[in-house]
């Protein structure tokens, strides 16, 4: 490639807007050019690698911001940080969970010949933690690929085996897979590239030999290797563009092939491009649809692989090795709509097996729907028959009624959660819900409506059955709206004055469980807090504090428990 670095638009499934330059960084000194480039997970910040062996960290959120504000954003400017090395890195991979606004997110991890594994902070360029893998004589392995599996390990690809790594735990890897089984057997070569999801991993090698493994342990699963009719000199990239489907790009390669890894006897799908000596990536989109790939001619290749439609754009006068798509676009299509439905009713139902919250609780009713029960005696907004959808289509309730919520001798019984008994509760009442023949996710508020509900004209009935206009829900086709996003915006209308912390934890209702219960509860509880707390509400603050105080109350119980447990063996070891 040239000495230069350029970002580029693509309006997913618009042919009448092709591909555009929207930022480029000054061009270089001669013999600098880069190897390759990637997007932190927040998507502001660029990490650069040059075959001059530095590192160099980009800030995009002028670009990114002035590009999402409708403007043209020119130059990209200076690395904000450049770290210099003795040869070019080999590998390279984001944190996760890296978000600008979290500096001790900010990391990267990277592997450069003749020295261990190096978790670098992106801001200040001090190294934070070396992992090191060595073989059976106890020399030291460099990685030829990186990439985290999960939020705190990650996998090293190390001549012909991959190392396990976790963050919190520098040193040696948790696990060493060597790949190779005798000499006939397993994935064969060094292992080139590797690729997270759902998981499971897939690593590949220079040789044209293709392996998925379990993440958890590394654990064999499948091995395969590239058929001959698209061969070319070995797989130098691989991506994941759902959770089935795998593609591989290859060095000299004239094809960018896909597997779907439920049925490995065959592709599935191919790409053309023209052919090179050079290792040349490929990226996906978020919505895994729109493939984009650099090519020894100087151009970016974008395909959509559903219609096949492609577009060629002119970057430079040499090779394109390096793509990244950005994590995020404001005007992005979206994965299927039955698939994004059915993620966001699986995130319902997990919310809804979650307890200890102040302001509201969650009840699974069915696999469509969830009942959000804002808790007495907090005053509630009356809502403007503004608020009402035009959406007509009526819901039948399924369920006959079973009564009032009740409590028996100090335990809580299983809630009826039926229409009528709703109406009834002196609590406020939503249903959240996300039948497929809608293909979107709906509210309903399920409380007293004349009281709550103001009618657009005076003594005109309200309908019940008219979901909720909620602006998360608009939003829903175009964004990646979760079901917090939908609580935050209900809990928020429906009590006044809106909460702090509309996810604030009740840690009176801890005290009154089980600790073995405590334990299970509050793990899962952080677990949830960390996502509300990635999505960078308002509160954000306040959910950290919270996050803090759980993360103490379930490692004292853990603690507590251990001992028990240690003490019970220790007493059966000397009886």
């Amino acid at each position: 490639m040239d000495d230069t670095s350029y970002v580029y638009e693509y309006c997913l499934g618009a042919a009448h807007r092709p591909p555009r330059c929207i930022a480029q960084t000054p061009v270089f000194e001669p013999g600098r050019f880069l190897r390759s480039v990637k997007w932190s997970p927040d998507g502001m910040a660029l990490a650069a690698v040059s075959e001059s062996g530095a590192l160099d960290i980009y800030d995009m959120s002028p670009a990114v911001a002035a590009y999402c504000g409708g403007l043209e954003s020119g130059a990209i400017g200076a690395p904000a940080l450049s770290v210099p090395h003795a040869s070019a890195p080999l590998a390279l991979a984001w944190y996760p969970h890296m978000h600008r606004d979290a500096p001790e997110t900010c990391c990267v991890v990277e592997s450069v010949r003749d020295h261990p594994i190096q978790l670098r902070d992106s801001v200040s360029g001090y190294v934070r933690a070396t992992y090191t893998a060595r073989d059976d004589s106890d020399v030291l392995m460099a990685a030829l690929a990186l990439e985290f599996v999960d939020g705190g390990r990650f996998v090293a690809g190390v001549a012909n085996s991959l190392a396990l790594f976790d963050v919190l735990r520098p040193g040696l890897p948790l696990a060493l897979d060597r790949l190779e089984v005798g000499r006939r057997e397993g994935v064969r070569g060094l292992v080139s590239c590797v690729a997270g999801r759902g998981g499971l991993v897939a690593c590949a090698t220079f040789a044209g030999h293709l392996g998925l493994r379990a993440g958890g342990d590394l654990g064999p699963v499948a091995a395969w290797r590239v058929p001959v009719e698209y061969a070319g000199a070995g797989v130098v990239d691989l991506r994941w563009s759902s959770d089935f489907l795998l593609w591989a790009a290859q060095r000299r390669g004239r094809f960018v092939v896909a597997w779907d890894v439920r049925d490995l006897r065959s592709p599935v799908m191919t790409v053309e491009r023209p052919a090179g000596n050079q290792r040349m990536a490929i990226d996906f989109d978020p919505s895994g649809s729109h493939l984009v790939a650099g090519t020894v001619d100087g151009e970016l290749l974008f395909s959509d692989t559903r219609t096949g439609e492609r577009h060629l754009v002119d970057v430079a006068d040499d090779v394109v090795p390096a793509v990244a798509a950005h994590p995020y676009y404001p005007d992005r299509v979206a994965p299927s709509e039955m698939t994004r439905l059915s993620q966001f009713m699986a995130d319902c139902m997990s919310v809804g097996a979650l307890r200890g919250f102040a302001h509201f609780s969650v009840h699974i009713r069915s696999r469509e729907e969830i009942i959000l029960r804002i808790h007495p005696p907090s005053d509630t907004l009356p809502i403007s028959s503004l608020t009402i959808s035009e959406h007509v289509d009526k819901v039948q309730a399924t369920e006959e009624s079973r009564g009032l919520f009740q409590r028996m001798s100090g335990m809580e019984m299983a809630p009826d959660l039926s229409d009528y008994a709703l109406e009834l509760d002196t609590g406020v009442n939503f249903l959240v819900a996300g039948y497929p023949r809608y293909k979107c996710p709906y509210v309903w508020l399920r409380t007293d409506h004349q009281r709550l509900v103001v009618p657009a004209e005076e003594g005109q009935d309200v309908e019940k059955d008219v979901p909720l206009r909620l602006e998360s829900i608009d939003c829903w086709r175009l964004y990646d709206i979760r079901p917090w996003d939908v609580m935050v915006e209900v809990i928020c209308t429906a009590v006044v004055p809106p909460p702090e912390n509309p996810f604030a934890v009740d840690y009176a209702y801890f005290e009154r469980i089980t600790r073995e219960e405590r334990v299970v509860l509050t793990g899962a509880l952080l677990e949830f807090l960390r996502r509300v707390y990635l999505r960078h509400y308002f509160f954000s603050d306040v959910v950290m504090a919270d996050i803090r105080c759980l993360q103490k109350l379930h490692f004292r119980d853990i603690n507590v428990l251990r001992e028990y447990q240690q003490s019970i063996v220790f007493r059966d070891q000397s009886s």
